[in-house]
Order: structure tokens, then sequence, then C-alpha cells
């Protein structure tokens, strides 16, 4: 005990030399035994010093955490673990606040885990310890009651079904232990006129009701059985309104009583919240008239039962059908009227405090307007409850809500302003409910007026108006009008809340589906001028990330037609880059305007290679702790740049960057992998230097790889074979002398999966079709012969017919070297050409590209490469009409004259009806 007391005073201790080992020494003997029953003596003797008394209590929570489960490493002992049990509940007159409530936290720790098969005697020993605390006036009283709320909060997060019945079991006689406490302490705070007085006993009743509210939520199969609930139920709306006029009595600054009577009034709120979430029909029927006024006094509760899918749906249970009736009689198409009323009368309307950040702080006003926390506000809550009181009540309100705005005076003061922007905020939140009542067509002429007024709250609102109805129903002959009001609002001249408000709603209407760039042209150049002015004018980096988005959507959405206006941006750009340091999310964003900038130039782009280099360079730099947040973009802008002009010597550089980035393997492969075909079909005379680095790469890839993976690794392989097969580059020799062909044999025979077995043979075959003799003299007859029977057994498992016909080529084309391996496979080789010649008759040429080619969904068909794909497609012989027919004919010719006689003799040896079916695809006699 001395030895762990001396290391508690050291733990204590401000010097780092003297703290750290005996922190180190106690995690050493955290799981020897005996250690946490010591820590429970320390911690309850009150002769030891506070700190370490405290220390130690703490120590034995975490350890109660980490080692009371029998199955963790270091676990308790059952004997420890009970003496510790049976010292939690001997003593409760801890006067220090700290340890007592870790003393509560401890033993609702144990409870969790130990109620009711080890510690079956807790609650049987608590309550009556409670009720003999509460007939003495000491510090008993806190301790206990708040070590009851504890563990009934610990007992009620334990889910299993066993654990819910034990739950049940003990609910009724713990609450109805509770429930008499909290009437007779409530009876002794009513009886006495001392806040201080009052503040102690109303402390203690909190706790009370904090515990039951767990108990009706968590502990009650059904509140409607229990008279001690509805009985609770029932006076707490017959409390709350004395509670509120108590807490009325004293100053705001007086923590106590204020602060206590502050949290009991929210307490009873989320009891009710709670309980319609979690039990909607229990509550509509527990309801009397006598209580139907809290439908009017929580928005968050009238929201809950608007929308409750529960509520909301038919049920032929009984219950159902009573409650679903019951929530129609509470909400009368008078009431409905009302609350509408009110809602947008009181609740909707600006405040001071809203004014008063609007003025000091513009951009922190809104982003706070514009976040989701509409839970925690009053207004953003009765917004939602508006939205879904007119959902449900559409004929009723939808012409109240037109009327209210018909109506609305004129703003000739501050309170009517206030009104009319709230009658606004109520028309945009129900815009999908209101297009059958209000003709916003009609309405956009007094909005044009009202924006050249001077008032910036009507200003900020007529531009979230017009974001609120764009996507709802407005023709397409206003939208000119629409951008024209934006474009006036974007001006440099007004308030900046006004200003930013517009960039969000211009937005919705760039990204609209009706949206026609032709009619956007006109407003281009003087948006992004003031584009650019306001992200000068900006000091917060959400504001510059929302103009930034809103630039790339506007050069999306305009493709072509934004060529003319982006010169003021070009020179923007490096500048931003610049200034951006360390916001890397922001130039995130500068990175994807600059890739939607050259897919937009296309050709054009070649001048932007220059700023563009820097950009990659630093996006894809792996030393760089950013790079994790702009790689992506990086690669995408690369990947734009490389496709859409003829590559500079910049550019080019970058290419080792690319062929060194696949050996991360990351999710980016295939792009990284679609950069470098764009290389090569662009420029391919990279090939001559890049091809043996690249293929060698992605042949030891090829040893340990995803199949999808696979599949994007194989296409950039036929990409660049394609590529010098059609420039006549002579890259052959090393391929044969690299380790790529090597990997893929290796490859053939580790993988079962027949689709990866047909992948890898498919290369071979682009092999064998572009150089069958060098192909031949590469493999041994014994090789060989083993490969071609692969052919013969796969060739049914290639189910595209370009596959197949890919496959025929190139066994075609080993058939007319005449080795003497492939001439012993011939007559499985003939069944193979003669089904293919079969299908691929009648085809015309587009029939076959359109057959054979399955277009990637992102790429860019206006782009260069694409061309050059294309150009290249149509010298494959793949594509060829009549390809695999002049192969085999030419093939068979071949060894015909090599062979003379012999050959007739070979056939003689064939089924006759192969043959006969071969002469008659090739039209010979």
């Amino acid at each position: 005990m001395e030895q762990l007391l001396r290391v508690l005073e050291h733990c204590t201790s401000h010097d780092p030399q003297i703290r750290k080992p005996a922190e180190a020494l106690l995690q050493q003997w955290e799981k020897q035994p005996g250690y946490h029953h010591q820590l429970s003596l320390v911690y309850m003797d009150t002769r030891i010093d506070t700190k370490q008394r405290s220390l130690a209590s703490i120590l034995l929570k975490n350890g109660v955490d980490k080692y009371w489960r029998p199955t963790a490493p270091g676990a308790l002992s059952v004997e420890e673990k009970k003496i510790i049990r049976d010292r939690q509940l001997q003593s409760f007159d801890e006067q220090n606040k700290q340890i007592s409530v870790q003393q509560a936290l401890i033993t609702a720790r144990i409870a969790r885990h130990d109620y009711p098969r080890d510690w079956p005697q807790l609650l049987d020993l608590l309550i009556p310890r409670t009720q003999q605390a509460f007939q003495t006036q000491n510090q008993e009283q806190f301790n206990t009651l708040y070590t009851l709320h504890l563990v009934m909060k610990q007992l009620a997060t334990k889910t299993l079904p066993m654990a819910r019945r034990h739950l049940r079991q003990i609910t009724p006689q713990v609450f109805s232990f509770l429930l008499n406490l909290y009437s007779s302490l409530l009876h002794q705070c009513f009886s006495t006129s001392d806040p201080l007085a009052q503040d102690l006993v109303l402390s203690k009743a909190r706790i009370c009701l904090k515990t039951m509210r767990r108990l009706i939520v968590h502990g009650f199969e059904s509140i409607l059985e229990s008279q001690d609930c509805l009985n609770l139920l029932k006076s707490l709306m017959e409390q709350l309104p004395r509670f509120m006029t108590m807490r009325s009595q004293y100053p705001e600054q007086s923590n106590g009583i204020y602060a206590t009577l502050s949290s009991i009034s929210i307490l009873i709120g989320k009891l009710y919240l709670d309980l319609a979430q979690q039990s909607p029909v229990q509550f509509l029927l527990q309801l009397d008239p006598t209580t139907e006024k809290i439908l009017v006094q929580g928005l968050k509760l009238s929201k809950c039962l608007l929308k409750h899918p529960q509520l909301n749906k038919l049920n032929p249970d009984p219950k159902d059908v009573l409650a679903h009736q019951k929530l129609q009689s509470l909400f009368t198409p008078e009431l409905v009227t009302d609350y509408c009323h009110l809602l947008v009368t009181k609740y909707l309307q600006l405040t001071r405090e809203d004014l008063e950040q609007w003025s000091e702080d513009p951009e922190a006003f809104l982003i706070e307007q514009e976040s989701d926390h509409w839970e925690f506000a009053t207004r953003p809550c009765a917004e939602r409850v508006l939205m879904d009181l007119l959902s449900s009540n559409r004929a009723l309100l939808g012409p109240k809500l037109v009327q209210m705005l018909i109506e609305a005076p004129a703003p000739q003061n501050m309170d009517l302003l206030l009104l009319k922007d709230a009658i606004y905020n109520a028309i945009g939140n129900g815009a999908y409910d209101l297009f059958d009542y209000l003709d916003f067509d009609d309405l956009i002429k007094t909005l044009t007026l009202e924006a050249q007024q001077d008032s910036n709250i009507l200003k900020r609102r007529i531009s979230w108006l017009i974001g609120k109805w764009i996507p709802v129903k407005v023709s397409k002959q206003v939208r000119t009008q629409l951008y024209q009001i934006l474009t006036h609002l974007l001006d440099p001249s007004q308030d900046l809340v006004v200003r930013l408000t517009a960039v969000t709603d211009l937005r919705i209407c760039v990204d609209d589906f009706d949206f026609e760039p032709l009619d956007f042209k006109a407003f281009v150049q003087p948006i992004l001028s003031q584009f650019l002015q306001l992200l000068q004018d900006t000091d917060e980096f959400e504001s510059k990330m929302k103009i930034l988005q809103v630039i790339i959507i506007i050069a999306e959405r305009m493709e072509g037609e934004i060529v003319p206006f982006v010169q003021p941006l070009l020179q923007l750009i490096p500048e931003l880059w610049q200034r951006s340091e360390g916001q890397n999310l922001f130039r995130a964003s500068i990175v994807t305007i600059m890739t939607k900038l050259v897919k937009s130039l296309k050709r054009d782009s070649l001048h932007l290679h220059q700023m563009v280099y820097p950009v990659i360079q630093q996006s894809l730099d792996t030393t760089n702790p950013g790079h994790l947040y702009l790689f992506e973009e990086g690669l995408e802008l690369w990947l734009s740049v490389v496709q859409n002009a003829p590559a500079n010597e910049q550019i080019i550089s970058l290419l080792p960057i690319a062929v060194n980035l696949l050996e991360y393997g990351t999710e980016s492969l295939k792009r990284i992998l679609r950069i470098i075909e764009a290389y090569c079909v662009i420029n391919p005379q990279l090939l001559l230097h890049y091809s043996p680095q690249i293929l060698d790469k992605i042949g030891l890839m090829l040893e340990n790889v995803k199949p999808a993976a696979c599949g994007a690794l194989l296409h950039t392989i036929h990409t660049i074979l394609l590529t010098c097969y059609v420039h006549k580059l002579d890259i052959w020799p090393s391929i044969y002398q690299g380790s790529l062909i090597p990997r893929v044999l290796q490859a053939l025979k580790q993988d079962e999966l027949s689709f990866v077995i047909v992948a890898h043979l498919l290369l071979l075959s682009r092999l064998s079709l572009y150089h069958p003799t060098l192909f031949c003299s590469y493999f041994s007859a014994t090789d060989l012969s083993h490969l071609l029977d692969l052919y013969l057994d796969k060739f049914d498992n290639m189910g595209q017919l370009k596959q197949r016909k890919l496959c025929a080529l190139g066994l075609s084309a080993l058939v007319g070297t005449g080795s003497e391996p492939v001439l012993t496979k011939l007559e499985g080789i003939m069944v193979c050409l003669t089904s293919v010649l079969v299908e691929v008759k009648g085809l015309d040429k587009d029939e076959t590209l359109a057959f054979f080619e399955a277009r990637e969904e992102e790429d860019d068909e206006t782009s260069i490469e694409h061309e050059h794909l294309e150009n290249l497609k149509k010298q494959d012989p793949v594509y060829w009409r009549d390809s695999l027919h002049q192969s085999v004919q030419e093939s068979m010719t071949r060894v015909q004259e090599k062979m003379g006689s012999q050959f007739q003799t070979l056939l003689s040896t064939f089924d006759p009806t192969i043959v006969s079916q071969l002469q008659q695809s090739l039209h010979l006699v």
C-alpha cells in the first residue's frame, strides 16, 4: 500500500522526470492481482491526500473498463471483483464531489457487467440505502441518488433481449420509488421561498427525473399499462408552466436556481421528444385534452408527430389506427392554420442577434445560416416544422401562404421588413408544395423591383428565393430575368452577404436540368469578373471554396462556350495557387477548374502546359503531405492535358512519374494507366524509349493483382502493341528479351479463373498476329504445343466476338509459319477458325466497330486522343471486315506451298467434315 501511495504521489507531480516513471510503473501493475483492490482501498480512505484518492478512483474506473470482462487479457479474478463490489456499497458519505462522482461511475460500470448474474443484490441494497439517506440530511442523498441514476443509465444501454427483460422486471419497482421521491422533493421545493433551499432540492429532483426519463423510454414495454408513468406525464405538463414562472423570477446571471430550473424544463421536453420518437403510438394515446397544447409548445415534437412514418400510414393494428385518428383530431384545420401563421410571423423572422452577426462578421453569418444544424436553433427548426406542416396540409395552407404574400404590407419599417422576409422564407421552403398555388413567373416582376431597393435583407432573401424555386417551376422564358437579378446582386457595390448568397443560388440555376448555355452566354463575362473580385473580397476558406465550385460548374455546363471568357480566369489561377499554400482542399478546387478549362479549350490548351506543369508536379509529389488531398484531382488534370494536345517537353518529362506510380497499386491505377495510354497514342515515338520500362513494370504487377486490375493492365499493353504495330516502331526484340512474356506465362500457370487466362491468351494472340515467326522462335516445340492446347481448351470461354476474332487471327498467323508444333494442332485450329469465319460473315466495317468496342463512360469523344485511337483501330486487323478471311487464305496457301503434296496427306488424316467446313467458309474448292 505504501509503495502504491508513493507512486500515486509521484504521478501527481508537475515534474515529468518524476511523473513519467511513476506512470510507467502503474501501467506495469495494471495486470497484477490485487492492484485494483488496492486502488479501491486508497480512494475510499479519507485519511489519504485528495489528489492521490482522485487519481486512484480514475485508475480504478479505467481498470473496470479494461479488465472486468472475464475474457479480457489480464482480467480481474472473481475473488478480487467480489471484494471491490462489496466495498462500493459500504459508504456513500464522500464529501469530495469529484471522488463521489467517480465512485458512482465505478459502481455503474460494474453493474453493466455483473448485474444481475454476479451482483443480484445490487438494487436491493442501493434503493434502501437511498431511502435511508433521505430520512436524514447528509451528503449521502446526492451520492446514493446519483449512483442509482448512473446504474440505471448503464442498464438501459444494454440491448440484448435477456438484458431488456431484466430491465423491464426491475423498472416498476425503481420507477415507483423515484416517482415518490420526486413528488416529495417538489413538495419541499414549493413549500419554501428560499432560492438556495429550492436549488438544492430541485437538483436532486432533476436526477430523479433524468433516471425516470431513461426508464420510460427503455424500461416499460407499454407505458399505457403503468399508472405511475401516466401520472408522471400528466403532472409534468402541470409542473412545466410553474417551473417557467419560477425561472422568470430570477436573473439569468444567477447560475444556481435559474440554471437548475432551465435544465429541468429542457429535460421535460427531452422526455416527451424521446417518447414521441421511440413510441409515437403510445405517446399519442396517453395524451388527454388538457395536455394537447404540447403539440404547439415544442417545434421538434411537432415535427416528429407530423412526419413520423409510423403515424403517416394506416396499419391494420387497432392501436395504430386509433393513434392516427387522434393525430387527425389534434391537428384540426383551425389549429393547423393558426400554427402556420404563428410559425411565419413569430419564428421565421431574423432576430436582433442575427442582424448583429450579419453586421459584425458577414461570412460567418452566412456559413451559420447555411449549416444543417436545424435541431439546435429556433428558426431553422421552425422552417422544418412548417415544411412538414405544409406537406401534410397542402390544400389548406397553400392558399393561406399565397394570401399572406399578397396581403403583406410594404416594408416601410424594420418590423414589416422582417415580416416580408419571413413570408418569402415560407414561400421558398414550401416551393415543392406551393407550385400549384403560386405563379412564380408573375412574382419575378415584384422581385426585380425589390432587388433594386436598398434593403439588403430583402436582396439576400430574393436571391435565396430564386434558388429555391428554379428547380421546381420556372419557365424558360423568364430565366434570363433571373440571371439579370443575380448578376445585379453580385455587383461589388452590394453587401457581401448578398453577393455570397447570389453565388450559391447561381450555382443552383446553372446546375439545373433545364439550363440552356446559350441563354446564359451573355452573362458569363460579367459574372466571372464579379467572381474574381469576390474571391479577393472574401477571407473565409468556405466562401472561396463556394465561389470556385460555382466556377467549376459553369465551366462544365458551358463546355466550349466558355472559351472566349477564360483569359481573366487564367491570369488569376497562378495567384490563387500561390496564396493558398497549405489550403489543400481549396487547391483541389483550383486543380478541378484547370481540368475543366483544359477540356473546354481542347487543342488550344497547349499554351496552358506551362501553367499546369508545376501544379501536376506538386499534386503527385508523394513526399508532400498535401498530395493526399490533391492526388486524384492532379491525375484528372494530367489525363485531360495529355488527352487534348500534343505534350511539350515538360509534360513529357512527367511520364516516368506515371510509370513509377504503377508500383503503388492504388485505387487510382486505372487512371494512371489511362494517362500512359494517352501518352503512347498521341506521342507514339515515346515508346521507343519508354516501352521496355512500362511493359516490364506491368508484367511484374501481373503476378499478384486482382482480376479487375488485370484487365486494365492488359488493356494498356494492347494499346502499346497496337500503336507500335501501326506506327512501325521496332520494339519487338526488346519485348521478347524483357520480362513481360515470362510473367504472362507464369500467370497462365498460376491462375485458375478462365476469364483471366483468356485475357492473357489474347495478349499472346496479338503478339503472334504482329510477328508470328518471332513468336514461334521464342518457344520450344514442347512449350508451344502446350500453349496451343491451352488456346484450344479456352477458346469456348471467349464470349466476345472481338476476343474470338483476335485469337483466330493469332492462330492463323501461327499456321502461316508452318511450324511443326502448330501443324500438329492444325485440325483443332481449323475448328476455331471455321467458327469465327461463320460469325463474322456478312458484317460490314461499321457493324464490326460497333459490335467490338465497348466505349468507356469517361472517354471524351472530342479529344485528340479519341481521334488517334479511332485511326489506330482502322488499321488494326481485328477491326477489318475481311481480315480473318484473308489471313486464313494466305496462311493455308503458304503452308501448302511449303509442304507440297504432304499438305494434302496431312489433311486426309483430319475429319473430312472439318476440312469441308473450312473450305466452304473460304470459298475454296
